[in-house]
């Protein structure tokens, strides 16, 4: 059952567009004159062989999809959970006015990824650190010290006196995977890539970045609220969010979380699940009234202008890119109605699904095709339902018939499949321009531009 998980998870490693940026050179930052900044790190021995394959069938995909370098493979710490000794090597910087004694403290928090929940660890520091000093040390926790199930962690490192936190946001922070007996590497690339979904998804806005290092900043807490800014600054490539590239998201969840269902993996498998309903909520949120979705979004930037400087916004709607929305929240409607406590949102995402139905039966729509393929890919710049018939305009790029006109197309039939699921019924309205395609497409399947779809 495992070899099911591999391709998703592969797939939704390399589709949510990693991108290898340098980042910050030195490290820590600067701390607070009264204050003090951590870095922390741990031997990067596990690798990701079966993502660095892909890569290599991905340079169509570009400029969205960026192959790691040499010395940035994707590597993430690897031990094993029944015996494990952690070398933590540290990186201190003291502020002018700050100074460590003995008797503070390491606290160590590990985060589950998949339940959120944590354990610490605290251990005095056992040696005076002087104000305006950078200091290296390497402090070893082992299996004894703190008891760890096998998963994928986020650890976060604190100095702390009887007052509380001296470091504020710039604790040290870092990723661990905890191996199991027999576990095998296909299976810890699966739960590493699920886990890693934790950093960038977008906590304040909805979503999911879709451009960001292989590997988190060493300082700052990615899930705390105060640090979140700094550690975006450092992590992400872009902020700006992207039909296409969400699309790619969510199918690769949802195909993982079904796949854990085989595994009898709850833990990873309910993980998998809410990041599924959570995109689905922000995908309804992207709809506007009348239909079509808005392509682009980027309000993390609007938020902090620092931030990297996105692409242009897609001014457009768009008929392919609803597809890609529909890919996604037809399925999820499938997956999640009946289910305990989806009830209210299930409802939502059908309806959006009706709204886009009706929306692209006519701005999709193209009674005579030039290659017999109905639901077409338009677009047009924003406006309002009324007018969007005299200012669309096919997409040229390639003939009819190609992905984007099957992606409109499957969009559409998800839809159509959420809604019966949920109302019981496919009115005329939506189910004839669902036969006149399949129609087009079928007497049609011995055309070269068919076999490209």
């Amino acid at each position: 059952m495992e070899m099911k998980v591999v391709p998703v998870c592969v797939a939704l490693f390399v589709c949510l567009a990693l991108s290898m940026a340098s980042g910050q050179e030195s490290w820590p930052p600067a701390p607070v004159p009264t204050g003090v900044a951590i870095s922390v790190s741990l031997p990067r021995t596990g690798t990701l062989p079966l993502a660095q394959e892909a890569y290599a069938a991905l340079g169509a995909v570009q400029p969205f999809v960026t192959a790691p370098s040499a010395t940035d493979s994707g590597a993430f710490p690897l031990f094993d959970a029944a015996s494990f000794s952690l070398p933590f090597a540290l990186t201190i910087r003291t502020g002018a006015q700050a100074s460590l004694r003995a008797r503070d403290v390491y606290v160590f928090t590990f985060r589950d990824l998949l339940t959120g929940k944590t354990r610490q660890m605290r251990r005095a520091l056992g040696q005076v650190i002087s104000p305006s000093t950078t200091t290296q040390t390497v402090v070893t926790i082992t299996n004894r010290d703190v008891r760890l199930k096998p998963g994928t962690y986020q650890v976060c490192m604190d100095i702390q006196n009887q007052s509380g936190s001296l470091c504020g946001i710039n604790k040290g922070s870092c990723e661990l995977y905890l191996r199991a007996p027999g576990e095998s590497r296909r299976h810890i690339l699966a739960m590493q890539m699920l886990g890693y979904t934790t950093y960038f998804r977008d906590y304040d806005f909805g979503g999911y970045f879709s451009n960001f290092q292989a590997t988190i900043p060493p300082t700052y807490d990615p899930l705390a609220p105060k640090s979140r800014h700094d550690f975006l600054l450092h992590f992400v490539g872009q902020t700006q969010k992207w039909a296409e590239l969400l699309n790619y998201t969510g199918m690769g969840l949802i195909a993982a979380s079904n796949a854990l269902v085989d595994l009898k993996d709850q833990r990873a498998k309910a993980f998998a699940e809410e990041t599924v309903a959570s995109l689905s909520d922000y995908f309804v949120s992207m709809q506007t009234d009348f239909g079509p979705f808005h392509v682009t979004s980027d309000p993390a930037h609007e938020k902090w202008p620092d931030l990297p400087k996105p692409r242009e916004p897609w001014l457009f709607y768009d008929t392919d890119q609803d597809g890609c929305y529909l890919e996604v929240l037809g399925p999820a409607v499938l997956k999640f109605k009946g289910r305990t406590g989806y009830a209210s949102r299930v409802q939502q995402w059908a309806a959006a699904c009706a709204n886009s139905l009706d929306w692209l039966r006519v701005a999709a729509w193209d009674p005579n095709p030039p290659q017999g393929c109905n639901l077409r890919r338009y677009n047009a710049a924003e406006a309002t339902a009324d007018v969007w018939m005299q200012n669309r305009h096919p997409w040229l790029e390639r003939p009819q018939c190609t992905v984007y006109d099957g992606r409109v197309v499957a969009g559409f039939a998800w839809a159509c499949a959420a809604y019966y699921a949920v109302y019981g019924n496919l009115p005329d309205r939506f189910l004839t321009p669902l036969i006149e395609t399949g129609r087009a497409y079928s007497g049609d399947m011995d055309s070269k531009q068919s076999r490209n779809l």
